[in-house]
């Protein structure tokens, strides 16, 4: 299925494409603009005929008998294809009894005489034929087309960006094709539907569902009669408010939000007739009412959208006609309902004709306080970032005043926000889906506040799945009333429960942070470990800040010349451990920003922690090396608190759970820790007696790390290269020996030497060497009997370096061939080999034995730090897993 849509989506992107040059070719008088207006236009509407073909509205291949009659006619018109297709379009807007066809006139094939005008030669109507071709019913539903359709806007953007440069829309029509981008179905639908849900829900409950008799409870036929009575008057009057529902998205799109917030509102009228049916029908007076007009009905009354894309705008109501599409039955007019405009922009000086007073557009809504609903997906284009360009400072200086929004990173989505809290009536509802920086991130704080002082938090849902996106999302649905003050919002993270957080909460946190948790046990703990009275925030006895920024390409892993001073950056820490360095020329031109203040970067004693990770990796340095910006170094702590034992902290399973439960950003694509997210870790005050305990055993652990990097560092090519080297044997001088067991077993054309490993069977040695994917060649089994020179080999071939792999990729030949003239030194010298396999073995004795008592003191630092913060076993399990 994924294959037909993208197919498809390829085919109606070049049709589109070559219609527009088409059009530049025959019809140079036209302005390009409007001709890429025209080819949209047109493919709109054949994109209709063959959707209406296949579900049986029009009559079957339509569109191909009336292309075959054109290229079977003797006309003398050099366009026969195109004049029949306009005769086409004429017949749906109008209707045709000759061919039995309805009046579709709606404004889709409303008569558009700039398009009728346009020369459209005949050759391009093969690719026309090539669309109609494909199952409008079965392979390409209503829902894949919003897709194809919203990626489509993206399309004519770009092809519009570059209207008068051959050159760049070259590029942008040849653009790879990388799949569709698209608004989530169930996004949309998990959007409309808790927005609606909580509307509605107010409805009924404003109309006394909740005090409705029981029928079956009644204990006499006149008494069922009368509670049957109620219940045909309450959803009646349910009915009547139904019809009254106002549902906005103020950046329409495509239409995937209003088209879903059409389906679900045409099902729930048809739950209420469903209802009055039912009980009309105890009084023998069913009713029968036709699918069709309701469906009208929900569209002109429902339904409304605006987007500042003109192409978006027409597509949007597509989208809504092949929903509603009906035989006999004309589409509807969404004119009134889905508008072109600059939704934010209402002063005509700054937006020109896309300015959109909201007033007069839509006078007895906003004259009514407003819709009911407001949802959608609003666009996230920060106005100083690399889009910038596209929004002018008077466009810029108009939201930031008209809004009062932040000058600090400004984003259109906050001012959506705002815009949809002021659109919405009193007791309404707004819902969209947006960075989860609007929850957390500093510029927003006044926002936030706002809200939950003047609104009612209804759900929060973080960390959405939303396909090809690398930023965190949420999706927040707000009831525009004051908050009761015992108020619960719903809270949760993409596929877990819901947890009930006090709105009161969130106006006591620091910048009024929307935070969320992944259960309600680590809600829990969290709670436990800030409200503990011993707590206090690391930034109050510790000073912290990032390193220094210098230029990527400035940043060297060997030291190039004298000027060049050691730095750190985040890859050369690792717990407990210095793993490496790098080398940089500290002068002005080679930095970027950041910490430039050498005295506080040279400072003695610091603890270095790296920005980004799934969890908290921290080590101790007091030599007084440069931190670079991909490091946060704590420096100067308050006398009563020692740098080890908030280094201990900080390495610990809590903190890194307190970390990605509580602080993180973008978890699940560049998870990073933001600074004043790290002032905020909650240090408990110990005794300096007792933080001597955890000081003690971070030196003891600062010391065996420092040790073991020594042995892991040390290779085994270290300890050949040890021994002076009296030659060796090539491996081809190996294999087959004395007439030993040898197979080669791989027989493909790769020649690539990557990393090899050598799994050792009594005597039989087999070597692997990786692929490009994770999988393995399985290459040659070979036999040596002796025992240390099966450990020298599979050692040997193990532990070659990246130059040495580079070396053996310049011998000639096939994969094997090049192994197998790979030398290995000292391979005849027995005592050697022998010496230098013990040594080995030896090594990684002692790393083991490191590593274990490295892990017993780091659990013996876990269980002291679970004992300081008075964690239960269920707690410290919660933490664990």
């Amino acid at each position: 299925m994924e294959d037909i849509v993208v197919e498809f989506y390829n085919l109606y992107k070049e049709t589109r494409i070559r219609l527009f040059k088409h059009l530049k070719e025959y019809n140079s008088n036209c302005d390009e603009e409007v001709l890429l207006e025209k080819s949209q236009k047109v493919l709109d509407r054949i994109i209709f005929i063959c959707f209406c073909e296949d579900l049986g509205l029009l009559p079957a291949n339509i569109l191909q008998k009336v292309i075959q009659r054109a290229n079977n006619s003797f006309t003398i018109s050099k366009t026969p294809v195109w004049d029949e297709i306009r005769g086409l379009f004429k017949a749906i807007d109008q209707g045709s009894s000759e061919y039995n066809i309805n009046a579709y006139n709606g404004g889709l094939f409303k008569e558009d005489k700039v398009l009728n005008g346009l020369l459209i030669k005949d050759d391009f109507f093969e690719l026309i034929e090539q669309i109609a071709d494909y199952d409008f019913n079965n392979d390409l539903d209503v829902n894949i087309l919003g897709h194809i359709f919203e990626q489509s806007i993206t399309d004519i953007a770009e092809l519009k960006a570059n209207i008068f440069s051959d050159e760049d829309e070259v590029k942008a029509t040849q653009k790879k094709k990388t799949g569709i981008f698209y608004t989530p179905e169930y996004i949309a639908k998990y959007i409309v539907k808790n927005s609606i849900d909580v509307y509605l829900k107010k409805v009924r409950e404003e109309l006394g569902e909740s005090d409705l008799p029981d029928v079956d409870s009644a204990s006499t036929a006149q008494l069922k009669e009368k509670y049957k009575a109620a219940h045909l008057e309450f959803y009646r009057k349910y009915e009547e408010q139904l019809k009254k529902v106002k549902v906005l998205d103020p950046a329409c799109g495509s239409g995937a939000f209003l088209t879903q917030a059409f389906d679900y509102l045409l099902e729930e009228y048809q739950k209420v007739y469903e209802k009055i049916d039912f009980l009309r029908n105890e009084y023998g007076q069913r009713s029968i009412f036709s699918l069709t007009p309701l469906q009208k009905e929900v569209l002109q009354n429902n339904i409304y959208g605006v987007d500042l894309n003109e192409e978006a705008v027409e597509i949007t109501k597509l989208s809504l006609w092949l929903k509603t599409a009906s035989q006999n039955q004309s589409l509807a007019s969404l004119d009134s309902n889905i508008k072109v405009g600059n939704s934010l922009i209402e002063d005509e000086e700054i937006a020109g004709d896309k300015a959109f007073k909201w007033n007069q557009e839509f006078p007895q809504i906003m004259d009514n306080g407003g819709f009911d609903i407001v949802l959608g997906n609003p666009p996230w284009v920060s106005l100083t970032g690399k889009f910038a360009n596209q929004i002018s400072e008077g466009e810029i200086d108009y939201l930031i005043n008209r809004y009062e929004s932040n000058t600090y990173m400004p984003n259109l989505y906050e001012y959506f926000v705002k815009l949809s809290l002021q659109l919405t009536k009193d007791g309404g509802v707004h819902s969209f889906i947006v960075p989860d920086r609007l929850g957390f991130n500093q510029q927003f704080v006044n926002l936030r506040e706002k809200i939950l002082k003047n609104y009612t938090l209804m759900k929060l849902m973080y960390r959405v799945d939303f396909p090809r996106i690398t930023t965190d999302t949420m999706v927040y649905t707000i009831k525009k009333s004051k908050p009761e003050k015992d108020h619960i919002i719903e809270v949760k993270s993409y596929g877990n429960d819901y947890l009930k957080i006090q709105q009161q909460d969130y106006l006591c946190h620091d910048n009024f942070t929307f935070d969320y948790f992944d259960n309600q046990e680590a809600y829990n703990i969290i709670c436990k470990m800030e409200e503990n009275k011993k707590s206090i925030l690391l930034s109050s006895i510790v000073k912290s800040t990032s390193g220094f920024g210098g230029k990527a390409f400035k940043i060297a892993e060997t030291k190039e010349s004298k000027e060049q001073l050691k730095v750190y950056k985040g890859e050369d820490i690792g717990r407990y451990q210095i793993k490496g360095c790098h080398y940089f020329e500290f002068k002005d031109e080679n930095i970027t920003g950041r910490t430039r203040d050498e005295e506080k970067l040279s400072f003695p004693e610091k603890v270095l922690l790296r920005k980004t990770g799934r969890s908290i990796i921290a080590t101790y340095d007091d030599s007084g090396v440069f931190p670079e910006q991909s490091l946060y170094f704590l420096y100067e702590p308050k006398q009563e608190y020692d740098l080890k034992y908030i280094l201990a902290l900080m390495n610990s399973r809590l903190f890194s759970f307190y970390y990605t439960t509580r602080l993180v950003t973008n978890l699940e694509s560049m998870p990073q820790l933001k600074n004043h997210h790290l002032e905020k870790f909650p240090i408990l005050e110990l005794e300096k007696e007792k933080q001597e305990e955890f000081v003690n055993l971070v030196n003891r652990l600062l010391e065996l790390y420092e040790v073991l990097n020594k042995l892991k560092n040390t290779s085994f090519i270290d300890l050949i290269n040890g021994h002076i080297s009296k030659g060796g044997l090539q491996l081809a001088d190996i294999v087959g020996k004395d007439n030993s067991f040898y197979d080669k077993v791989y027989s493909g054309r790769a020649s690539k030497v990557r990393a090899m490993t050598i799994n050792i069977e009594d005597s039989i040695l087999t070597l692997y060497a990786d692929k490009t994917s994770n999988r393995k060649y399985e290459l040659i089994k070979f036999e040596v009997q002796d025992e240390a020179k099966q450990q020298y080999i599979k050692y040997y071939f193990e532990n070659l370096s990246d130059e040495k792999l580079e070396e053996v990729n310049r011998f000639s030949g096939g994969l094997i061939q090049k192994i197998l003239q790979i030398e290995i030194s000292n391979y005849n010298q027995d005592e050697i080999v022998k010496r230098i396999v013990s040594d080995w073995n030896e090594t990684q004795e002692k790393i083991k034995e490191l590593e274990f008592s490295i892990e017993k003191i780091e659990q013996q630092i876990e269980r002291m730090v679970y004992n300081i913060y008075e964690l239960t076993t269920e707690e410290i399990d919660v933490v664990s897993k």
